[in-house]
């Protein structure tokens, strides 16, 4: 298996069965000025797809390297965050920019990934791409976000993408039709120095390896729905002293819907998440911005007071459920208290519950696969870290910071 200075991973979880989707973002990388990276899809359709990407790798002069992703069945969980871990255990590229659906980049996107200092990562911002404020305002369908790419061709109309901002720092629409599709706000436009890791990089990043392995990726303990692990790994980065350079305009995200499938899927994955138990069904139900934070708070403790339903862990920041193994945070209010405890405790390093096995120590499990040459052997060994103690030691990665 290569290792190549920069591996563009995607975790490809909508299905069309034409595969126009992910054609359309390989062709964008086909056309990189830069061609010194290799692909790694992270697949949960992976046995829908396997016979079809040898040929797309053929069509577009892409190396890909393609992973089945089967998940944790041992616990249930409504979100999983331990996708976003997998690359960074089978790549051995010292860059690995995430690369998810719906997203589309320019033809210079990856010499500049390969521009920035040993050590510094990049976040791109979230440049969405609609829906249309115009007809959000007026009730109208929501079609215009579809003149850029809808399915027609693996063609991106780039000259549908707005030059600028289409809401202003009071969060409202600027007003001007030609800039109706871009929502976000005037500081998306700006490249900055090297910064600090602000608590507002949304997943559309270039991170170290290494970097990644120091504070343990991302929180596998966060698969509730609740969805916090873009802010906790902000966090984390941010109090380990990690820093970013934000670069716009390299990656757009159009509008779509998520499916109602595992992994957010439009279609069945391969293998599906555990689902939850009806109680915590009911319970992940009320992590919607219309029930209040005083509710939510108030029957997360509840659960593991009275009703005796969770055990908490990690000094009483993680409850897991003491039926189905979903896990969480703690509600004691808004994300942002969470995320200020963190930081006031020191917390680095993503959560490792040894006695429920939730959250493996990503450096071990990385360090073992690094080890082996074919994805067969890395797959088996993935898979096994699921439940073997060996990979839910703290030793360095202690999960407190």
């Amino acid at each position: 298996m290569s290792s190549r200075p920069l591996t563009v991973a995607m975790t490809p979880s909508f299905w069309d069965d034409e595969h126009m989707l992910l054609r359309t973002q390989l062709k964008c990388l086909s056309r990189q000025t830069c061609r010194d990276f290799d692909v790694m899809l992270v697949d949960p359709h992976y046995r829908k797809r396997k016979d079809v990407i040898p040929e797309l790798a053929e069509m577009y002069g892409l190396e890909i390297i393609h992973v089945p992703y089967e998940p944790a069945q041992h616990i249930a969980k409504a979100f999983d965050c331990a996708i976003f871990n997998a690359a960074y255990c089978y790549s051995s590229s010292p860059r690995i920019v995430r690369y998810s659906c719906y997203r589309f980049v320019t033809p210079n996107f990856v010499e500049r990934m390969l521009t920035v200092s040993p050590g510094v990562n990049i976040d791109m911002y979230s440049l969405n791409v609609g829906p249309c404020l115009i007809e959000e305002r007026d009730g109208l369908p929501l079609e215009k976000h579809k003149t850029v790419w809808d399915f027609r061709s693996d063609e991106v109309n780039w000259d549908a993408i707005p030059g600028g901002f289409g809401v202003g720092t009071d969060g409202r629409f600027v007003g001007d039709p030609n800039l109706s599709l871009a929502r976000w706000q005037p500081y998306c436009e700006v490249e900055t120095e090297v910064i600090p890791v602000p608590l507002n990089c949304y997943g559309n990043i270039m991170w170290w390896r290494e970097n990644w392995l120091a504070v343990n990726g991302a929180d596998e303990a966060l698969t509730n729905s609740a969805h916090w692990e873009d802010i906790d790994f902000d966090s984390r980065t941010n109090t380990a002293g990690q820093a970013v350079v934000r670069i716009p305009r390299l990656m757009f995200r159009l509008h779509h819907t998520y499916g109602g499938f595992s992994q957010r899927s439009n279609a069945e994955v391969d293998v599906p998440l555990v689902r939850p138990c009806a109680t915590c069904c009911q319970f992940t139900r009320l992590a919607i911005p219309s029930v209040s934070l005083d509710v939510r708070a108030g029957l997360c403790r509840e659960r593991y007071t009275s009703l005796g339903e969770t055990t908490l862990y990690e000094g009483g920041r993680i409850w897991v459920c003491n039926t189905c193994g979903l896990s969480g945070p703690v509600w004691t209010g808004d994300e942002m208290e969470y995320v200020s405890h963190a930081a006031e405790i020191g917390r680095i390093r993503a959560t490792i519950i040894p006695e429920v096995k939730i959250g493996r120590n990503l450096r071990v499990l990385a360090d073992d696969m690094d080890g082996l040459s074919t994805v067969a052997e890395k797959f088996e060994v993935y898979q096994r870290s699921w439940t073997d103690e060996r990979y839910y030691v703290r030793g360095e990665v202690d999960g407190q910071g």
